[in-house]
């Protein structure tokens, strides 16, 4: 279930990235779990869930590809954990909440393979592609390193 994923990265990440990396403004742990807890609740609404069965559990035709791509565009424009959601400027600058649940996100499918090591491969050929302001760079480029110690901490 990708969404206890996110939160298996979220229990692993807060406490080692809690105010040395991110300032979540006040907001606690359990305000920011509920907010995890939340993650892509709107894959359940009629503009997306069909769409993202069908591309999932479903044939991949053609029209699947297509009426999939046309969700999750729809998904990352209302989602702010998504880069996509800020990128309307060029440079992405997002509040930490949303960036901390973008990279639990991330490391979600990762922890879910059994590989958590192998964000780092996808994340130099993938996470790339986003520009981000200096400062959220930094704390992405933080928060890797954290996820590296703990990789380095499980062998």
């Amino acid at each position: 279930n990708h969404k206890e994923n996110v939160l298996k990265a979220f229990n692993l990440l807060y406490d080692k990235v809690n105010a040395c990396i991110f300032n979540f403004q006040g907001l606690s742990r359990q305000e920011l779990e509920k907010q995890i807890l939340a993650h892509d609740d709107s894959k359940r609404t009629k503009e997306e869930y069909e769409f993202y069965a069908d591309y999932f559990f479903g044939e991949r035709t053609e029209s699947v590809k297509e009426k999939f791509k046309i969700a999750s565009d729809v998904h990352k424009s209302r989602n702010p954990h998504h880069p996509e959601y800020w990128e309307k400027s060029g440079v992405i600058s997002m509040p930490d909440r949303y960036l901390f649940e973008m990279l639990c996100d991330w490391w979600s499918f990762y922890l879910a393979s059994g590989k958590p090591e192998d964000i780092f491969d996808w994340y130099k050929k993938e996470g790339k592609k986003f520009v981000f302001c200096k400062e959220n760079q930094d704390k992405i480029d933080k928060t890797f390193n954290t996820i590296k110690e703990i990789c380095n901490t499980k062998e």
